[in-house]
């Protein structure tokens, strides 16, 4: 299987399998009309690819929603290292916990801060 033939599938993969949370941060960047992409294949070296839940390109920012599983303590060393592998090569990093995304107004509050709109 060619390499982007391999990423199609496993982003196609990601899409079908979003989260409710990741749905509802989409929801709330269309209603701020910034532009995204969702799981976006970032790759940060040779041998190490990322798919981002959801990309700003105009800002360059990462946001990752994070579910219940990211704060046991292998999973939160994971994300540190995929966080400072992710802002090596010029990405910026913003997450979300699950229970954060039932507010609109915690969304809202957090994205504008973070991209000081």
């Amino acid at each position: 299987m060619k390499q982007n033939d391999f990423l199609m599938k496993r982003r196609c993969e990601l899409l079908y399998n979003s989260t409710d949370s990741e749905d509802r941060v989409c929801q709330v960047l269309k209603f701020m009309e910034i532009d995204f992409e969702r799981q976006y294949p970032i790759k940060t070296s040779k041998r190490k690819l990322f798919f981002a839940d959801i990309y700003l390109p105009k800002y360059n920012v990462i946001v990752e929603v994070d579910g219940g599983y990211h704060f046991v303590a292998e999973q939160k060393r994971l994300d540190r290292n995929r966080t400072r592998a992710l802002n090596r090569v010029g990405f910026r990093v913003i997450r979300f916990k699950n229970s954060e995304t039932y507010k609109t107004k915690i969304i809202i509050n957090k994205i504008k801060n973070f991209l000081k709109l």
